[in-house]
């Protein structure tokens, strides 16, 4: 199993009534760590945790590629 160091553009919500001259926009660059779970031509699934012995994972996070920055194998494990 792959682990991966991903940085990525993170989308950002607002709530309340704001001056149109008040609003900065900006996106927060994020980076996640994680086991490499699936990954498709749209998306990648990382999971923070992953337990071998049930085969299950834990705090998982969908990535849209068109988000990803940079991204870099830390390092395969075996499970």
């Amino acid at each position: 199993m792959t682990i991966l160091h991903i940085e990525w553009l993170d989308s950002e919500t607002r709530d309340g009534w704001q001056p149109l001259d008040e609003i900065k926009q900006a996106l927060g660059l994020t980076h996640s760590t994680g086991f490499l779970i699936h990954e498709s031509e749209q998306f990648i699934l990382v999971a923070h945790s992953f337990d071998p012995d049930t085969e299950s994972a834990n705090g998982l996070i969908t990535i849209p590629k068109g988000a990803i920055k940079t991204r870099r194998t830390i390092c395969r494990v075996k499970v």
